[in-house]
């Protein structure tokens, strides 16, 4: 937003005490673990989250323009920047702070083109001791049509704080809008328009902000509440906890590295509408189905029976006072299966269902701090806890968008280049009626082409499903139309064509002839 950006001597309070324009707070689990990991790699891009829209309607983009400097009015962690007084993290909330606001030219562009300069744009690391923390780009197709980028640092936010910022932009644009076209009036017409007829602000200030999600947080664990939740992990998670072994195309590094890309595939609609009746006749959420058939997909890939996904969760479960505020409130969940016994797809799907309806019961307790309390053996190759994660990401604003000024839909990137928190990480995105399975895994471990088989591996695995439930897990089919051509046909065909004329030769017949025909190869080699 428009204002000084420059950053004078760092405060000297802690806690919620103002001095000139900054506010100095402590800081989140989760943001502390985003801080940790930030001084590790400065520059890498692992926790860069982003949202791209399509704008089909003509634009005001002067309106547009001051929606977003409004929105970063409206959520102080959009005007904060991070540092470190002596062994503890602080956050520092400024009254201004000058936003990444820009309009790109974008109207000579083919699609491959747009698409790598929104990438390249949002995959620009972050400086979280300078600031800002979020970038908003839009860039130009036609006068009807604009690709508008929306890109925050993870210690910021979340996919439920893009929820909050697209709803409003959509208020505060039509309200901008609205004012424009009155101003205008009144200047052609010079008439007296009363003054209840100018719109007021119609979304309030948030009546809370995220420094008293944080207070809530440590209030919380110091009580015996947090004693409780402490307990349930501790028992869910007591005894050894393997790491998932997944057979990897290269040697894993000796330091877990964040290199990535992503495999995106839409899920075809007769597929996806089996899946919902499924889903209904079995009076479960299509998001359990999902990851019942991931922990299949992991056991039949690694041979292993206690398995561990990494499930985040909104953390805003029960909490509406935090339910309008932009940050980060997101929590990874471990969500620990047993595959043992070789149950039916049914007796997984109730197991996992169990699993899923008690940790969201017990979310709340932040899962750094979980590490540190559990204190696994450190493997600085792979992440704690878990090495595999499954997300859902619904695009609320879309959902509940009403009709505005700003028409706006979904536009989802394909597959590409980026960070990878995990080994493995497949996000399940909802968009109005479609929905699209991205696969983002670690490009230091794994090959496109590995990837896209166990992609396709899982898809298999959907429709195993739907045919037969009640199959136990370790017969499900499970291979692709290529894998078993490959295997019964290509790896099984050992037939070999003799020539007719020397079927009936001895052996050292089928010699001579083969050293007349190459007499200067070599036949036999001694290590001498």
């Amino acid at each position: 937003m428009q204002g000084h950006s420059s950053l004078e001597n760092t405060p000297q309070l802690v806690g919620d005490q103002v001095m000139e324009d900054k506010a100095v707070f402590p800081l989140s689990y989760g943001q502390q673990a985003m801080w940790f990991l930030y001084q590790i790699a400065p520059q890498s891009i692992a926790y860069n989250i982003y949202t791209t829209v399509r704008i089909s309607s003509e634009l005001d983009v002067g309106a547009w323009h001051r929606s977003w400097l409004q929105i970063v009015e409206r959520h102080p962690i959009l005007r904060t920047r991070y540092a470190q007084r002596g062994d503890q993290p602080i956050q520092i909330i400024h009254e201004s702070q000058e936003v990444d606001i820009k309009v790109i030219d974008a109207s000579s562009w083919n699609l491959n083109d747009l698409k790598a300069q929104i990438l390249a744009v949002a995959d620009l690391p972050y400086n979280l001791e300078t600031g800002p923390v979020i970038r908003v780009h839009l860039f130009k197709r036609s006068a009807i049509e604009h690709i508008q980028l929306l890109t925050l640092h993870h210690i910021a936010g979340d996919m439920w704080s893009f929820d909050i910022l697209l709803n409003e932009l959509q208020v505060l644009y039509a309200t901008e809008v609205q004012v424009v076209h009155l101003d205008a009036f009144q200047s052609v017409e010079n008439s007296d328009i009363e003054n209840n007829s100018k719109p007021n602000p119609i979304l309030p200030l948030p009546k809370r902000s995220y420094t008293d999600y944080v207070g809530w947080q440590t209030s919380l664990l110091a009580s015996s509440q947090g004693d409780q939740l402490w307990a349930y992990w501790q028992k869910q998670l007591v005894g050894e906890l393997s790491a998932l072994d997944l057979a990897v195309d290269k040697p894993r590094p000796s330091v877990q590295t964040y290199c990535g890309a992503t495999h995106l595939i839409q899920l075809d609609e007769k597929r996806l509408e089996a899946l919902k009746k499924f889903s209904e006749s079995q009076k479960t959420s299509l998001y359990r189905i999902f990851l019942t058939a991931f922990f299949t997909l992991l056991h039949r890939l690694s041979g292993q029976e206690d398995i561990l996904v990494g499930c985040p969760v909104a953390g805003r479960s029960g909490q509406e006072a935090f339910e309008d505020i932009v940050g980060y409130f997101t929590d990874p969940v471990v969500l620990r299966a047993n595959l043992a016994g070789n149950p039916t797809f049914k007796e997984l799907l109730a197991q996992v269902c169990c699993i899923v309806s008690e940790a969201k019961e017990h979310q709340d307790y932040p899962f750094p701090l979980l590490v540190k309390q559990l204190a696994p053996e450190r493997d600085t190759s792979r992440s704690s806890l878990f090495q595999v994660s499954l997300t859902w990401q619904k695009h609320r604003w879309y959902q509940n968008a009403q009709t505005t000024p700003l028409v706006m839909s979904p536009y989802i990137i394909e597959g590409h280049q980026r960070g990878a928190a995990f080994d493995i990480d497949l996000a399940i995105i909802e968009a109005g009626s479609e929905l699209h399975l991205c696969w983002q895994y670690n490009t230091d471990l794994f090959d496109t082409a590995s990837v896209e088989r166990i992609a396709g591996n899982y898809l298999i695995l959907l429709d195993s499903i739907l045919t037969n439930p009640e199959q136990r897990i370790a017969t499900l089919p499970l291979l692709t139309e290529v894998e078993r051509h490959e295997l019964l046909v290509e790896w099984n065909n050992t037939q070999v064509n003799y020539p007719l004329n020397h079927l009936d030769d001895c052996i050292h017949q089928w010699f001579e002839a083969q050293a007349l025909k190459t007499p200067d190869s070599i036949a036999v080699m001694d290590e001498n």
